[in-house]
């Protein structure tokens, strides 16, 4: 449809559309990063959260560190040892709440729930070696609430009772389920 305006003695011809399209920005996946580890193939999750996209844009921050709440992480595993928060003299920062005496944030036989869990969020990514990690450059700050399978029936009332533990600055109170 044309339509014919005058103005200023001037014709000007306006030719109008049936339809418009939006211009838009895609992420169609085709520019989406492809991680080397051998093991990405089999993350779906990372897929279906859209991580390869959001890796175009951000692969993470190594100002973040993830608090891994759970029955201890392998500190010697490939994919996470590069991965821990430490301290000015290279320590692993983190904290062992199962009064066990060791202070050592290490997973126990019988699980290693704690060190897949890290893994998901922080492994070392683009290495070729295991599965890649969420974020890519955060650090992990492991946490011990379990020491063996006995713990896990006991754990709901002791998580829930009225203390809060303080472990390198992150204060959390478990009964509100939130950082202080």
């Amino acid at each position: 449809m044309t339509t014919k305006i005058f103005a200023n003695c001037q014709v000007i011809t306006i030719t109008l559309h049936k339809y418009a399209e939006p211009d838009l920005i895609l992420f169609s996946g085709l520019l989406a990063i492809t991680p080397n580890d051998p093991f990405f193939v089999n993350q779906w999750h990372l897929n279906k959260i859209r991580a390869p996209d959001a890796w175009d844009i951000t692969k993470g921050s190594s100002s973040v560190v993830a608090a891994v709440i759970d029955e201890g992480v392998d500190l010697q595993h490939e994919d996470l040892v590069n991965r821990f928060y430490r301290d000015g003299g290279g320590n692993i920062i983190g904290t062992d709440k199962t009064d066990q005496g060791d202070n050592s944030p290490q997973p126990q036989p019988f699980n290693a729930h704690g060190t897949a869990c890290s893994g998901i969020i922080a492994a070392e990514t683009n290495n070729g070696k295991g599965v890649a990690g969420v974020d890519w450059n955060c650090k992990i700050m492991p946490v011990q609430i379990f020491y063996n399978e006995d713990d896990l029936d006991t754990w709901p009332s002791n998580f829930r009772s009225e203390f809060s533990w303080s472990a390198a600055g992150i204060d959390f109170r478990p009964r509100k389920w939130r950082r202080l």
